[in-house]
């Protein structure tokens, strides 16, 4: 068994399947980060900046909402911000700033559930049953 350091608050962990083997991201909570981490190695690939607001005690990330392509999505609860993020490039690639609709939802936390993104195919549904 081999511990993988991720970051403070790790509450979830997704998977992606790039070419052929298994990347992880850890969710960290109480982080200004993501860790993306390889199955095989079992090592950190990249540590990926999704928050500007160290919170201790606030949960400023929330859960990955899905994944597809290449590329996870997921809220980053506390500053109400939807973000797509490209395993190979690993990085942020887009952003949907939820407080430039309603500055309410930044105080709405955490913010998680289904979401709709629009693509050149249409939309994709990510947590959708």
């Amino acid at each position: 068994m081999k511990k993988i350091p991720t970051g403070k608050g790790h509450g979830h962990t997704g998977f992606i399947k790039v070419d052929d083997h298994w990347i992880a991201l850890a969710v960290n909570h109480n982080d200004l980060y993501v860790t993306l981490i390889d199955t095989i190695n079992l090592e950190v690939l990249e540590r990926i900046t999704v928050s500007q607001t160290p919170a201790s005690d606030v949960l400023t990330q929330g859960h990955t909402t899905g994944a597809l392509d290449g590329k996870f999505y997921m809220m980053v609860s506390h500053e109400a911000t939807f973000i797509e993020i490209d395993v190979v490039k690993r990085q942020i690639t887009r952003k949907l700033d939820l407080n430039a609709v309603d500055k309410r939802l930044s105080k709405i936390l955490p913010l998680q559930g289904t979401f709709l993104w629009e693509n050149k195919e249409g939309y994709i549904c990510t947590n959708c049953v």
